[in-house]
């Protein structure tokens, strides 16, 4: 079998952007905030009150 190993590190950080995002419970992909309230998924095509971090 064939393997190999990688070693790196994280030499810069943009500080003006967050390294998590909001996602859909359903499909993981990014949402955006609905007008009025909950979030809208592209993926699903819907509205939920609740997303996770």
């Amino acid at each position: 079998p064939a393997w190999f190993s990688i070693i790196g590190y994280i030499s810069f950080i943009k500080p003006d952007q967050t390294m998590w995002y909001r996602a859909c419970k359903t499909c993981n992909k990014k949402v955006t905030e609905a007008i009025g309230s909950g979030y809208w998924c592209e993926g699903c095509q819907k509205n939920d009150v609740e997303s996770s971090l």
